[in-house]
């Protein structure tokens, strides 16, 4: 799981595929190993064209997209 990239007008983008469509998910991962308490972990930003999710911690500027 790789940062999400901020554009110049300060958009949100999938560091995979450049992609602005993210939906806020909870990883399959965290729901497994937490199970209820998943609840009150903290959603990720998954991009709807490649499934990647997108950790929000510490964005990143965009460059373009990783998957050239």
């Amino acid at each position: 799981m790789k940062d999400v990239r901020v554009d110049g007008e300060g958009e949100f983008r999938c560091w995979n595929c450049g992609n602005k469509g993210l939906l806020a998910k909870r990883t399959f991962r965290s729901k497994v190993l937490v199970g209820v308490g998943a609840l009150l972990t903290k959603k990720k930003l998954k991009c709807q064209t490649c499934g990647e999710f997108n950790d929000t911690g510490n964005a990143k500027p965009f460059d373009g997209p990783a998957a050239r």
